[in-house]
Order: structure tokens, then C-alpha cells, then sequence
């Protein structure tokens, strides 16, 4: 049988090359895909790479069972931030803590976080004032760690929180500086200043962590979120996490759930802003289907067009820009044959604006997710793919939408910076300017005429007989 062609593509990524993909790796794979097509091979130091852009091929990746594929040199990498959580752990190992920790996950845990989604953005926006210039990127961002940082740890102590806010921010930079550039040739033992910031803010956000696990057993008072979800977990044979194991865990969610549901506020936020006829529609469906009460994880299930730019603000601007295998054995892919060690990248970025699968593919169009349209499974997947597909996506999509809902509610939102959005990518997809909202404070939520008149038809509420 003859042996798989080599992979088409550039080979060894020369110093222009290599540059411009520190500076918009985006842009170089799409210049990548458009001159070798669907499936390209270069090299980056002494590691090979193999980007994929057919949802054919990446559907074999995230649905291979053969175990030729394991977590990515990236993943390993984040085992320095967040120690052997989910994100770093293979094996009948991952297999285990994914099960402790998918309870907690799941759609029905998730909905008791939805009313602290609500109260904190309600806390936020009364310290916005009547009506303000915001910079939404780290509004969205310290919004997004207080609500991180309730649900997951009933956490609520402002130094607590900016020490968790601080240590990720440093650990995002140290690994986009670790794996994207030239300090990737570095041996770590060097110093440097990005290296000492992050061993300190590390320090600090695993302190942070560690005092709420001891005061929650020092109080012994229970509750729905993760920590306490996770100390009362047992597995199949009644065994249940280590106390190093349990601060990993808790560590994995913060590091993976607050940046990528900041940016995908950010993002949301921004198109909203640039279409005032959308945000009208919007608003118009949430006094339809809300009459003016907070959303809740049930009544956002109706709104049909909020969750459809949610979704469309993930397709063109996926938080999570790239997602990552690593080959653990020789395996064909596209007519190809990857050796092992081969790092194998599938860009949402890319995929989800490719023109076979999407019409009109740059523009931010929700209403194509109002309609059922005919697309490879893994034309969208902003959240991965597979056994490893993000174990947190229920409650990012919870907490996104009901922070939409009640902003909007509330607020009439109008851009006050370039329309056209332009990226830094790093270990996520940020912005790289500002990115400006005037926000005017509405009136209270108007209630639905027809809800007004079905509550003056309902007889009065009988007082308690004494």
C-alpha cells in the first residue's frame, strides 16, 4: 500500500513568517488555507503543526476513539496555571474528575446560579451611573470574575476576587509569550519579568482559593455552587477528589470560564451596539417575553433572537480562537499521515467564517440561526468538540444571556468606538483597541400590556386567616 502524501504547506515558518504569526495568527492561516487548502503542514522550531479547516477532518479528530489523539502542547502547558485539572489530565484519570465534576455541570445544576448573574450585573450597572462612557472589555471582564467567582465559590470579597482576576490575566500572558513566540525556545530556568509576574500572581490566586475551601469547612455551611458540589461528590467506588486535586478543579473553571465569557460579552455587546434596529428588536422581545421581570434560567429559553446573537457573536468572534490535539500515534487525516507529536490546530475563527458553509460569512447576520440550514456538524464549535468539548458551555451560555437580558433591559447602549472590531489574539481571542459604549440608563422595564391585563383580571390574594 503506498505510504499518505507529506502535508502541503510551507515547511520551516521563516522569521517573517513567525512574526507575523505572533503578531495575527488568524490572518496567516487564512493566507495559509487559501494558498495549500484544507489541510496544511509547517513547522515551528522543532515542532510540526497541522492546521485543519475541513469539518470532515475535524469531526476524526474531536470523534476519534482509537486514542490517537491526546490533550496538546497547550493544554500541558496550562498544568503550570491551573495544576492536573480537567484542561492538563489524560486517561482514565480526566475520565474520573469528568465525571465528579459533570453533575455539577449539567443544565438543571446550573439554573440556581441564574439569579446571581442578574443581581451582580444589576450591582454594576448601579456603579455605572445614569449614563457613562465604558470601556465594555474590562467591564465585561471584572463582570464576568464576580460571577465567576459567586457561582463557583460563593466568593463575593472584593481583594479575594482581584486576586483571581489578576492571576489569570498573568497566566493568559505568560502562556501567549510561553508558546506563541520566541520565549518558547527559552528554557524556562531563565528569568524573565513576564515569568517572575505570573509565579507571584499564581501564588496569590491559589492562596485565594485555598481560604475559601478551609473557610467553607470551617462554617460548614452548605450550598449550590461548584466547590460545594465538588467536596460532596463521590465517584463510582465512593472515593471523591483530593484536597490538590480539588484546588486544581477549582482553578481550571475559573482560568477557563471567566476570560471567555468576558469577551463573549465584549463581543456581543459591541454588535448590539452597532445596530440600533437590532438592539431595538431585542429589546422589544424582552418586554415581550420577560413584562418586565428579571430572566431567569427558564425564560430565556423564549428568547429566540438573544440567543441567536449569541450564538452569531460566537461564530465570528469565538473567544476560544484555536483549539488543539496533540498526534499520540500515526494517524491518516485528509489523506495524510501525522506523525505523533504533531500538534494539530482546527481555528474556529476560520471555519466558522468559511463561505461554503455560511452566507454572506463576515457580517453579524442572527437571523440565519432563526432558520434551519444545512451545515457540517463541526462547521461551528466554539466550545470544541468531542469527550473533551467544554464542560462549562451550559453555564457560559446561561450566564451570557441572562447578563444580555438584564443589561438591556435596563440600558440603551450606543458605540462610541470603530465599528470594525480588530483582535490580539493570544491564548484567547482579545481585542486589541478599545472598545467604547455610551450607556443610557432607560426607564424601568415597561411590563407587556397583555400581562398587565391578565393581573387585573386575577382575583385578590386572600389574607392569612388569623
Amino acid at each position: 500500500m503506498p505510504r499518505p502524501p507529506s502535508l502541503p504547506g510551507p515547511g520551516l515558518l521563516g522569521p517573517s513568517a513567525v512574526y507575523r504569526f505572533q503578531k495575527n495568527p488568524i490572518e496567516l492561516f487564512l493566507e495559509l488555507r487559501q494558498r495549500y487548502g484544507d489541510i496544511v503542514g509547517y513547522r515551528l522550531g522543532g515542532t510540526r503543526f497541522a492546521l485543519l479547516f475541513d469539518p470532515k477532518d475535524i469531526e476524526r479528530v474531536f470523534m476519534d476513539t482509537t486514542g490517537a489523539f491526546e490533550r496538546d502542547e497547550m493544554m500541558r502547558a496550562l498544568s503550570r496555571v491551573t495544576g492536573k485539572g480537567l484542561f492538563s489530565i489524560d486517561g482514565e484519570v480526566w475520565r474520573r474528575h469528568r465525571r465528579l465534576m459533570a453533575p455539577a455541570m449539567r443544565r438543571t445544576a446550573i439554573h440556581v446560579h441564574a439569579s446571581a448573574s442578574v443581581s451582580i450585573t444589576r450591582d454594576h450597572l448601579e456603579r455605572w451611573g445614569e449614563q457613562s462612557v465604558r470601556q465594555v472589555y474590562p467591564d465585561m471582564m471584572r463582570l464576568s470574575m464576580d460571577i465567576a467567582a459567586k457561582s463557583l465559590l460563593n466568593l463575593d470579597i472584593p481583594d479575594e476576587v482581584m486576586h483571581l482576576l489578576e492571576g489569570v490575566d498573568a497566566a493568559t500572558d505568560y502562556l501567549m509569550r510561553e508558546l506563541m513566540g520566541l520565549w518558547r525556545l527559552v528554557p524556562g530556568v531563565i528569568p524573565a519579568p513576564h515569568r517572575r509576574r505570573f509565579a507571584r500572581a499564581r501564588v496569590n490566586m491559589l492562596a485565594s482559593v485555598e481560604r475559601c475551601i478551609e473557610r467553607r469547612r470551617s462554617d460548614g455551611v452548605g450550598g449550590h455552587d461548584l466547590l460545594q458540589l465538588l467536596l460532596a461528590a463521590r465517584d463510582e467506588d465512593g472515593s471523591q477528589l483530593s484536597e490538590s486535586e480539588l484546588k486544581d478543579e477549582i482553578l481550571t473553571m475559573i482560568v477557563a470560564g471567566y476570560e471567555t465569557t468576558g469577551l463573549a460579552l465584549t463581543y456581543c455587546l459591541h454588535a448590539i451596539a452597532s445596530q440600533p434596529e437590532l438592539q431595538a428588536r431585542l429589546q422589544d422581545e424582552l418586554r415581550r417575553v420577560l413584562c418586565g421581570e428579571d430572566a431567569t434560567a427558564e425564560s430565556t429559553k423564549a428568547l429566540e433572537l438573544m440567543r441567536a446573537v449569541v450564538d452569531e457573536s460566537l461564530r465570528l468572534y469565538p473567544p476560544v480562537w484555536v483549539v488543539a490535539r496533540q498526534v499520540a500515534a500515526p494517524v491518516v487525516v485528509g489523506g495524510y499521515e501525522l506523525g505523533p507529536g504533531t500538534q494539530v490546530l482546527m481555528p474556529p475563527s476560520v471555519v466558522q467564517r468559511d463561505p461554503r458553509w455560511w452566507k454572506e460569512p463576515d457580517q453579524f447576520v442572527p437571523e440565519r440561526w432563526l432558520e434551519s440550514a444545512a451545515r457540517p456538524r463541526f462547521a461551528h464549535f466554539p466550545f470544541g468538540g468531542g469527550a473533551r468539548t467544554c464542560i462549562g458551555n451550559h453555564f457560559a451560555l446561561q450566564s451570557i444571556t441572562l447578563v444580555l437580558a438584564t443589561l438591556l433591559q435596563r440600558v440603551e447602549l450606543e458605540l462610541q468606538s470603530a465599528r470594525e472590531l480588530r483582535f490580539a489574539p493570544s491564548v484567547t481571542l482579545r481585542p486589541s483597541a478599545e472598545i467604547r459604549l455610551a450607556v443610557r440608563v432607560l426607564p424601568e422595564p415597561v411590563r407587556s400590556r397583555t400581562r398587565a391585563a391578565d393581573r387585573a383580571l386575577e382575583p385578590p390574594a386572600q389574607s392569612p386567616r388569623s
